[in-house]
């Protein structure tokens, strides 16, 4: 005869089907408390949660409301800073792809197109001051090339 714990889904499922007749002699309810259960059972049930020991984490610090409270302050300070350095870097790929836009279409003698485009994503978008500068870097590199390339353009002409 199998003990309870033995016993296939199948076999459980015809006994709980039968009703009352769970209890009856054909079941050895005796090998559920056996000391001869497999090593796969656990015999704790979960004493060992309330014996372990909390490394590095006080329980009444999470527990306490102004503790938790300055803990929320720190993170939504930090998580600003990140969100303000991703707004920052955010705009700087774009500034990188304009100033790369323009590298090629200079090329192509549209600057004039792409400086506009870089004014208007300037004057469009509410940048942070940092961006501002790099925008202007950018934005003076590129005039000072169109100048260097048009003065030179007019001398092979005239010259």
């Amino acid at each position: 005869m199998k003990a309870f714990h033995q016993m296939s889904a199948r076999e459980l499922k015809s006994k709980f089907s039968q009703g009352e007749e769970i209890l009856a002699p054909g079941i050895d309810l005796q090998g559920v408390n056996s000391p001869e259960l497999p090593s796969s059972v656990s015999r704790s049930r979960g004493k060992h949660y309330n014996n372990k020991k909390w490394e590095g984490i006080n329980l009444n610090t999470l527990l306490d409301k102004q503790t938790s409270r300055r803990g929320l302050q720190q993170y939504s300070s930090f998580e600003e800073k990140l969100c303000q350095r991703l707004v920052v870097a955010k705009h700087w790929v774009v500034l990188v792809q304009i100033a790369r836009q323009v590298e090629a279409l200079q090329e192509a003698q549209l600057h004039l197109i792409t400086l506009r485009s870089i004014r208007r994503y300037l004057a469009n978008h509410v940048i942070r001051k940092e961006v501002h500068q790099l925008g202007g870097l950018v934005l003076r590199n590129v005039v000072l090339q169109e100048k260097s390339q048009t003065f030179s353009h007019k001398r092979n002409v005239w010259g």
